[in-house]
């Protein structure tokens, strides 16, 4: 190999026209690690080829991801390719780390999406694929695992074209022959077919006929290609490329390539295609901020938490829209405040590699303070933009936490709040009064991970419970709620008065608040709705039944809120007087137990889908779809996240480690009675 192009040292690339930020999502175990290790290994990014199984690997580099084959947070780097500048973000499949990946792909401008040519499309990647559309992100498919001998890139297409009706493919590289093991594959635009080393042109009818499907599609976006098209001739490579390209960044068509990460078969036809077809910074609309080096600083936090270098020091990870970051400028983040950027670094997975500045475009790593969250906006002082953050799932699985020795419990509660503060999913609560620490996440590995992290950083044994699903309160229906408070302070009398009305939402996650009067003509502004949509939430927590953790599946519409006196002084007694109105309304409504459920897709080999069926009929779960193949089977079902508790164990022993399964949460349903021992908490 040779040496590297790659200099840290160097100042960040400029050129926003040729740079391009890419992320790499796939369904769990599809290769996705293993692609983008070869990627970096192409580029010269490094002189190693890592190896998921073996530990090596640059992206996976915790304990816990090592520990498990498994990537659980996102990891980043950058590489120069024939001119452009590449920065990738790994993201993990497994959907307890969901969270990882909607940050993540925030940041990004295209994506890479994996799909496993023996298995074709998997529920994740269909979750990951809604993600992308949400954002409206661009995005180029790699089949891969084509050296597999059950692997088949035409049924992995069709798979492809079946879960996404609404999206035309077009295949820019194809297996030959199209099924079996990889021993060739075909450049479809070039006309070229690659064997190992080994590049020549290979005129076929075959290749005509996948060029003439190219030359169809493109037409449509290039006139050039079209005109050529009617007349019957081969038009121009250029403009087939162009109207593809045209096509790719409008959504209207997704080019498909295809390889084996594994074995590096059509990595760098890949690498190609992410620098012709996906858009570079410019080319996608950020809130209007335009990739301006000389404007003011405006960039998304898009992870945070303790430095992996063990030094207890924070640090961000983000992403810079415009203007320009230095050591030693001065920025500012609501919430956080205004702080000095004293050291600045390029990550390459775990690596930080010092540099002076970076510009629009650019992912970099810094030293933060501990305030800052995932989702926050980091901008010159005095600048009043702020981009929005991503939401997130609420955690709805708990366990209790607690030292072996009794002293230590103060240094755990610390431990265990730093560590969770880098996953805004996961939750961690002391109660003072009772002595007990809890943390909350959306699965069991996910708590499993946590557990492990803290007790590492922690130093010493840690006791974890068994896990319980949490239980909520809503609302049964609709009610009305209203409050007036007044306050002396000295010589000045404060008003506040708040009518709102409460329904239920059946999506989970914390009370939606929805202002249905106009709140600027009676001087509410951004700011100060924000603040009292803080101090609602809070009261929420706090205002819940004892046996309930919080309020949850409600939405609040804010009738009228009216002020008398100085707002930046009557602003609390508004909060108090909204918080007040929305609990009476909530009694008026009538309050409900509710818990979470979740959509179950299981795959299982064909002779183990009786009893995987059976086995989730008794665990009350409704049946959607069952299908069989024959190399898998495949149910869908949904269920009480509650009778989900180990089956993950169970599935194991019935499929001889063979099946697997991904459950999301889709809402909260009333809780029901359980019938017979199988109502308790697990299965």
């Amino acid at each position: 190999m040779s040496e590297s192009i790659h200099n840290p040292s160097e100042p960040l690339a400029r050129d926003v026209r040729r740079t391009r930020n890419v992320c790499v999502v796939a369904h769990i175990n599809a290769g996705k690690t293993t692609l983008t290790e070869r990627i970096l290994f192409d580029s010269g990014r490094q002189r190693h080829c890592g190896d998921v199984d073996s530990g090596t690997a640059t992206m996976d580099w915790t304990t816990e991801e090592r520990d498990r084959g498994i990537s659980i947070v996102a990891g980043v780097s950058r590489l120069s390719w024939r001119g452009y500048t590449i920065q990738v973000v790994d993201t993990p499949g497994h959907v307890d780390f969901s969270a990882e990946v909607t940050r993540s792909v925030r940041v990004a401008d295209g994506a890479i999406v994996v799909v496993d040519g023996v298995r074709g499309v998997e529920s994740q990647t269909e979750a990951v694929w809604r993600v992308l559309d949400s954002i409206g992100l661009p995005r180029l498919v790699f089949v891969n695992k084509l050296d597999r001998e059950t692997a088949s890139f035409e049924r992995a297409l069709a798979s492809l074209r079946e879960a996404f009706p609404a999206q035309r493919f077009a295949p820019v590289v194809r297996p030959w022959p199209e099924s079996g093991a990889l021993r060739t594959l075909v450049d479809v635009l070039g006309g070229r077919v690659q064997r190992g080393d080994a590049c020549a042109d290979v005129p076929s009818e075959r290749l005509d006929a996948w060029r003439d499907a190219l030359d169809e599609l493109a037409a449509d976006f290039d006139e050039q290609t079209m005109a050529a098209f009617c007349a019957g001739l081969r038009a121009p490579l250029a403009a087939v490329a162009a109207g593809l390209r045209i096509a790719t960044l409008g959504r209207s068509v997704i080019p498909v390539l295809c390889g084996s990460a594994l074995r590096n078969r059509g990595v760098e036809p890949l690498l190609d295609a992410v620098c012709q077809f996906l858009p570079a910074p410019s080319e996608r609309d950020h809130a209007e901020l335009r990739p301006d080096a000389a404007g003011p600083l405006i960039a998304l936090v898009f992870q945070s938490g303790l430095s992996a270098a063990g030094d207890g020091r924070f640090e961000a990870l983000l992403r810079i829209y415009s203007g320009t970051l230095a050591v030693g400028s001065r920025v500012e983040s609501p919430g956080a405040g205004e702080f000095t950027v004293e050291q600045l670094a390029e990550p390459h997975g775990v690596a930080r590699e010092p540099i002076r500045r970076a510009g629009p475009g650019d992912l970099v790593a810094l030293t933060v303070p501990w305030q800052l969250r995932s989702g926050a906006t980091v901008r010159t002082p005095g600048t009043d933009i702020e981009l929005e953050a991503p939401t997130f799932p609420t955690p709805v699985l708990s366990i209790r936490l607690e030292p072996e020795r009794s002293e230590d419990l103060a240094r755990l509660v610390t431990t265990a709040r730093a560590i969770a503060a880098s996953d805004p999913t996961l939750d961690v609560r002391f109660d003072d009064a009772q002595g007990i620490l809890t943390a909350s996440g959306l699965g069991e590995l996910h708590l499993e991970v946590l557990v492990e992290r803290i007790e590492r950083a922690f130093g010493a044994g840690v006791r974890a419970g068994r896990p319980a699903v949490q239980s909520f309160a809503t609302v049964e229906g609709p009610g009305r709620g209203e409050a007036a408070l007044e306050r002396r302070l000295g010589d000045t009398v404060l008003r506040a008065a708040a009518r709102v009305a409460v329904r239920p939402e059946p999506q989970l996650g914390v009370p939606a608040l929805h202002w249905a009067f106009d709140a600027e003509a009676v001087g509410l502004g951004g700011a100060s709705r924000a603040e009292l949509a803080a101090g609602l939430l809070a009261g929420l927590e706090g205002g819940a039944d004892p046996e309930v953790e919080a309020v949850r599946g409600v939405a609040v519409d804010v009738l009228e809120v009216a002020v008398d006196g100085r707002l930046e002084m009557a602003l609390p007694l508004a909060v108090e007087a909204i918080v007040l109105a929305t609990r009476r309304a909530c009694r008026a409504a009538g309050r409900a137990l509710v818990e979470p459920w979740v959509s179950l897709v299981v795959t299982v080999p064909p002779d183990a889908l009786s009893a995987c069926v059976a086995d989730l009929r008794a665990r009350d779960a409704e049946l959607r779809d069952v299908t069989s193949g024959w190399q898998f089977g495949e149910i869908r079902a949904e269920l009480a996240l509650v009778r989900c508790l180990g089956y993950a164990t169970r599935l194991r022993s019935m499929t001889r480690g063979k099946g697997d399964f991904v459950a999301n949460l889709t809402g909260l349903r009333p809780r029901a009675p359980r019938r017979g021992a199988a109502g308790r908490d697990g299965p």
